[in-house]
């Protein structure tokens, strides 16, 4: 392998307490009950709007309004309690050393990961953030990953991503590069082993052994 491409939330980063947070706030701002944590992890991973559709469908709110509101809420708490998982900063340092290339694929709002990144001072490892809305395309489309591979003259076969959801593991597929999947995160297990990961973990840090 020459390159590992890791999700973001859920996979290296716990966000959900900043995430839920905010849709708590508008929540209460609709006249909503409070949501629970367990709907916003079912519902991260498909990008902004899907997850604002997911979680306040009842308002009958535009889309776009939603989006502006969450935005404007979120960008003052985005990492407010945000920290990296057990182990994951072990597992960048053993792949810095073995010089592996490293990139984010999220579909997260790119400026919002790469904050997050320097606040946790996580942002030297990686070659390159993609986010939501930086390609014409984003997860599961494999894009992000043809740019990657084009971009830094790697094969399908030196890929590795390493996510938490089916989009992850979905996008790898499409991709035709290796996919594992992390079971800590927020996607639903069987949901994302019917997809057929190549690698299943509990601990990101098995990938200093695999690479």
């Amino acid at each position: 392998l020459k390159m590992v491409v890791f999700d973001f939330d859920g996979t290296l980063v716990d966000s959900v307490k900043d995430i839920h947070y905010t849709a708590n706030v508008m929540a209460k701002e609709y006249g909503m009950k409070p949501i629970p944590v367990e709907k916003i992890k079912k519902a991260v991973g498909a990008g902004l709007i899907s997850f604002l559709l997911q979680v306040f469908k009842k308002t009958g709110k535009d889309p776009q309004e939603l989006k502006k509101h969450y935005i404007s809420i979120f960008s003052r708490h985005y990492a407010d309690h945000a920290k990296p998982y057990r182990n994951v900063l072990k597992t960048l340092d053993v792949l810095k050393k073995k010089k592996i290339k490293m990139g984010i694929v999220s579909n997260k709002a790119g400026i919002f990961v790469k904050k997050t990144l320097k606040h946790l001072k996580m942002d030297g490892y990686f070659r390159e953030v993609i986010g939501r809305g930086d390609l014409k395309k984003d997860k599961p489309h494999p894009m992000p990953y043809f740019h990657l591979m084009k971009k830094y003259g790697i094969k399908k076969d030196e890929m590795l991503m390493v996510g938490d959801s089916i989009y992850d593991i979905e996008s790898a597929k499409r991709a035709g590069i290796y996919s594992m999947f992390l079971t800590y995160g927020y996607g639903n297990y069987r949901e994302v082993i019917r997809h057929k990961p190549d690698i299943v973990s509990s601990d990101i840090l098995e990938l200093a052994d695999i690479v």
